[in-house]
């Protein structure tokens, strides 16, 4: 009877096992758009100082037309 009741038990963990990986995937998956969505507003941001860092420095080395 103990032999019938561990199959049981073991059944059960490998059916929640079954159902909690989607969920755990679905979980994973969310996290990782999350992220990549931050990670793309940091790399918008930091393009933007870099180009006006650039066109800062192109204007303070062009040659002036004072002659």
């Amino acid at each position: 009877m103990i032999g019938m009741s561990n199959r049981n038990l073991v059944r059960i963990v490998v059916l929640a096992a079954l159902f909690a990986w989607p969920a755990i995937e679905v979980y994973r998956l969310q996290a990782a758009k999350q992220d990549f969505a931050a990670r793309q507003k940091v790399e918008v941001k930091v393009t933007q100082r870099l180009a006006m860092a650039k066109q800062k420095t192109q204007v303070a080395q062009a040659p002036s037309d004072n002659k």
